[in-house]
């Protein structure tokens, strides 16, 4: 076979049935296969918050732009032709197989034909169908491999020289079209790719005793969607033949035999040796202990499958194939690992806007080993009205490299609506700066462990004044804490997920908490109105009053949070899901009643920050709390695949903060007081410029409609 003839030639040779194939077609989520992304849980959790959400991401070696040999470079494609030919590891060549077979691929050195009749089936057949532009070239070593229709789309020839008395020929083309007939570059370039091929069908149709020619209609070699339609047109001609099998059955005198298939969850192969090819040595340490497979284990192809997607899940590389053989004169097999590093600069880029903050570019420079062996380098930067920053570093530690240490620079201007009951009342414009120091768990993709140290300076006003005293320019707020956080996260798609759920355990202890106002430059004294006595007179203040008599006492002693966050994709169907979620966070203090503690922010539908409650009902930051318990329930309607309709309700019950030497005060009365119900529903486009999210929101305290909308992958937490 050759092309798509090569898959389906080669795991029908190795004994898959025509209904298995059948199976395997209509099972494969071709948009993802025919991508160079994978499902969101098989990435690093250490690198999830950077992954599926940039427009663009180029690879820069010596400064320059580095262009693939194709469009697709194809990890899930190679993960499922492992899989499915995981089979044949056991064969030492393909006449070995219960239907002898080959497989041809064009050499791009010499422009020649490779016929592919040993060594790893998966490869073999990757190369065969990488259509030029299309699909990447296949390193061979020695040379690199791209689709063999390009020399020998039918091949005939190669069956009749394996000993083919009789041939059965199925090809998806007749041969040359009329340029007339050429629909759009993509055509043209294909045809003139194939040119050396297609002038020989008509020789090569002739020598077939049964030559079948499904009528595709408009379907090309594109229309891998289409999978539906084109296995009935293919049914349909073969059906047309229905009568010619049977003469020639009866010719040779066969008889029908149920065919047994194949099953690959039975076949196990003993690790004698580990081998990995393309990698700097700096990172082999780091792709064994991802792998997690030792020399003298017994594994299935799950225990590789798994150990593959936590190698490319730390996203340092472009490619990681995988391939068996025996080795001689043992009953073990050498494991060879394949994987091609990216460049060790990448440059990634995308656009948003949304209703809240604006429109902006964001720009991503990624260095591998910029600061030491086995590190990463995060330079992030959003230009827009408000502009954000970061830095993040992150270095694998220790012999199985299973912890990180990790640090963070954070910086953000930004400008915050403030509403009452739904109406705005004034901007806060605040500037903060955020450094993080701390150690992350990296053995899983789906949740990690993390102790560290966080510093925080805020500078806060707002811009309108209607709220502090004139004269006033902004409060300073320094905080200092101890962080110890469980994460987990196993959505299978960042932006537009179906199942999985995301699991946060948050403690936080503030150790150090200093608040201060600073007037104006030239402004002594600012004047605070004063009841006396029903006379209202002005108490004048200077900087270090104001802070002494007014912040300090609200200024809290050290103090601990705890929030806990669940949220849960439960896929009924393909096109229906039940989202089930549960926030809440408290504040431990002995600090009296009203001090000022960095209080939990809810509102909206995006989260700006990690630590950041959505809530669905109110506008972002609309309502912030030292304690809170919310509890919904959200549904999910798949439409035409690139809609997700969301719609649902949450309840918020918050309270105000109650000292821990006073906890006899705390009741049910302000939680019932104050709770509210929130409603609404989300509309998400899944587009070419990444998610466009339109939501409407409402609660039944003030019945206001809040409306949000966003374009694009921005530098929030989630948008």
């Amino acid at each position: 076979g050759t092309s798509m003839g090569s898959i389906i030639g080669g795991l029908y040779a190795l004994g898959y049935s025509a209904d298995q194939l059948d199976s395997i077609i209509r099972s494969v989520n071709w948009d993802l296969v025919l991508s160079n992304s994978i499902p969101f849980n098989y990435i690093a959790y250490e690198e999830k918050g950077y992954y599926a959400r940039y427009l663009a991401e180029f690879e820069l070696a010596n400064g320059k732009l580095q262009l693939p040999s194709g469009l697709i470079e194809g990890q899930v494609l190679g993960d499922n032709l492992t899989r499915f030919t995981w089979p044949s590891n056991k064969y030492t060549d393909f006449d070995e197989f219960p239907i002898p077979f080959r497989c041809v691929a064009t050499d791009v050195s010499t422009g020649k034909p490779i016929v592919f009749k040993e060594g790893s089936l998966a490869k073999a057949i990757r190369a065969s169908m990488a259509i030029p532009t299309a699909f990447t070239a296949v390193d061979l070593d020695t040379t690199l491999a791209v689709d063999g229709g390009v020399v020998d789309n039918f091949p005939v020839e190669e069956v009749i020289n394996m000993g083919a008395d009789i041939v059965i020929g199925v090809s998806v083309g007749d041969g040359l079209k009329s340029a007339y007939d050429l629909e759009g570059m993509s055509q043209i370039l294909f045809q003139v790719s194939m040119l050396p091929s297609l002038t020989r069908m008509e020789t090569l149709i002739e020598q077939c005793g049964i030559y079948i020619r499904p009528d595709l209609k408009d379907n090309s070699t594109a229309s891998f969607g289409k999978y539906a339609e084109i296995l009935d047109l293919g049914y349909a001609a073969g059906d047309a033949h229905r009568s010619d099998f049977r003469k020639l059955a009866d010719s040779l005198g066969l008889t029908a035999k149920p065919v047994q298939g194949l099953k690959i969850t039975d076949v196990r192969y003993k690790v004698g040796e580990i081998v990995v090819k393309g990698q700097d040595q700096s990172h082999s340490k780091l792709i064994l202990s991802k792998l997690g497979i030792k020399v003298g284990d017994l594994i299935s192809y799950n225990n590789l499958e798994k150990g593959i997607e936590s190698v490319f899940g730390t996203t340092h590389f472009a490619k990681v194939a995988s391939e068996l053989e025996p080795v001689e004169g043992t009953d073990m097999y050498r494991l060879t690992l394949i994987v091609r590093e990216k460049e060790s600069t990448l440059m990634k880029a995308a656009f948003h806007y949304d209703n809240v903050f604006s429109a902006g570019i964001v720009l991503n420079l990624t260095f591998r080993e910029l600061l030491g062996k086995s590190s990463r380098t995060i330079l992030l930067g959003d230009i827009s009205k408000n502009p954000k920053m970061r830095v993040d570093y992150l270095k694998y530690i220790g012999k199985k490299q299973n912890l990180a240490l990790h640090a963070t620079y954070d910086y953000s201007s930004e400008q915050i609506p403030n509403y009452n009951k739904g109406k705005l009342e004034d901007i806060e414009v605040s500037y903060e700066n955020q450094l993080a120091l701390g150690f992350i768990t990296t053995q899983s993709l789906g949740h990690s462990f993390y102790v560290g140290g966080l510093y925080r300076l805020l500078n806060q006003k707002f811009k309108f004044n209607n709220i502090t005293p004139e004269g006033l320019k902004n409060g300073q707020f320094n905080v200092a804490s101890l962080d110890l956080n469980y994460q987990s996260n196993t959505l299978n798609d960042r932006n537009y997920p179906t199942f999985g759920k995301e699991i946060a355990v948050l403690g936080r202890f503030s150790f150090y908490n200093d608040y201060q106002v600073k007037y104006d430059k030239g402004v002594d004294v600012i004047y605070i109105p004063l009841d006396l006595f029903g006379t209202i007179i002005e108490w004048p203040l200077t900087e270090e009053d104001f802070n002494n008599l007014i912040i300090d006492p609200f200024t809290p002693d050290r103090y601990g949070t705890l929030s806990v966050r669940y949220r849960q994709f439960i896929n009924v169907s393909p096109y229906f899901q039940l989202i089930p979620l549960i926030s809440s966070g408290i504040t431990i203090s002995e600090s009296p009643e009203g001090s000022l503690f960095y209080n939990y922010r809810i509102g909206g539908f995006q989260r700006v920050k990690y630590d950041d409650v959505p809530f669905v009902g109110l506008n972002t930051y609309e309502a912030d709390y030292d304690n809170f318990f919310i509890g919904g329930l959200f549904l999910q309607n798949v439409i035409l695949k690139n809609f997700f309709l969301k719609y649902g309700a949450n309840l918020l019950l918050p309270h105000d903060h109650v000292p821990v030497n006073d906890l006899k005060s705390l009741g049910t009365k302000q939680f019932t007081d104050e709770a509210m119900l929130g409603y609404g529903a989300e509309l998400t486009y899944k587009s070419f410029l990444g998610p466009v999210n339109l939501g409407l929101g409402n609660n039944t305290v003030d019945g206001r409609f809040r409306f949000y909308l966003s374009i694009g992958f921005s530098l929030n937490y989630s948008d």
